[in-house]
């Protein structure tokens, strides 16, 4: 049986930070490791709920035939989403225990990467000129998201709720720019959940609703984790979670899913 790209021929799950040379300089696995590409497209390519399937080319994840409500061509971005925010918060992020040479291994498995449509001209009109970022960038760059996943989730909850104004959703003008990605899942709390499902993000919520990964609520308003060493760790402690719960999904998905 052929090894999942995700795993290394041990079973293993394979730290696609450590396998990409140069990472430490700012060499992006999301960019340069094949194997984390073809994993991708691999999970991606799966049924969605209308019963179709996105179809990419592997080198780059370029959308192959895209439908009428696309892009004509598009493509989707990697991007490793459990953060340990250590150019904001390098101290922090040293104490912690596990972190080497600026990564932690498993935060940079399969489980900790997510993928969104990369940098388009945006094709939709919202009620508010769309800021020209991608997703990516606007999650990062936003300061009361500071790219917390669980506070990107809990925008993307909202945008499907309709929710979409800057002062109550602040990348919710970004979202709508690429509505087209998202209305693929539906509308309502059940495009949500089928959004949840098919990006294996399941752990990262209950009963509909998002779960903090820092603190007792989602609070746009004091999105970098910084009080204290101890409520930042156990910030990394719940993304670990997070992370290692997804890689079980993932797990499970795969065995059911790979031919013999």
């Amino acid at each position: 049986m052929t090894t999942a790209p995700w795993l290394t021929h041990d079973g293993e799950y394979r730290c696609f930070f450590c396998e990409t040379p140069g990472a430490q300089e700012n060499t992006d696995p999301d960019s340069w490791h094949k194997g984390l590409r073809e994993s991708h497209r691999i999970l991606w390519s799966r049924p969605l709920p209308s019963g179709e399937s996105w179809s990419f080319e592997p080198a780059h994840l370029k959308i192959t035939e895209p439908r009428p409500n696309e892009p004509s061509e598009w493509s989707i971005g990697s991007d490793n989403f459990a953060t340990t925010h250590a150019n904001t918060l390098p101290s922090m992020a040293a104490a912690i225990p596990g972190y080497e040479n600026g990564h932690l291994h498993d935060f940079c498995t399969i489980g900790g990467y997510i993928v969104f449509p990369n940098g388009l001209a945006q094709v939709r009109p919202t009620q508010a000129k769309p800021r020209k970022w991608s997703i990516n960038q606007a999650r990062g760059m936003e300061r009361k998201m500071s790219d917390r996943f669980d506070l990107t989730l809990e925008a993307i909850r909202l945008y499907y709720a309709g929710i979409i104004a800057r002062d109550t959703n602040p990348i919710g003008d970004v979202l709508d720019a690429y509505g087209w990605f998202f209305d693929v899942f539906g509308k309502g709390a059940e495009g949500f959940q089928a959004y949840v499902d098919f990006f294996f993000l399941n752990p990262m919520v209950s009963g509909g609703c998002v779960v903090p990964l820092y603190g007792h609520a989602l609070d746009f308003g004091d999105a970098l984790p910084h009080r204290s060493q101890s409520a930042y760790n156990d910030y990394i402690t719940a993304q670990r979670t997070a992370v290692s719960e997804r890689n079980e999904l993932i797990a499970r998905w795969s065995e059911q899913n790979t031919k013999p």
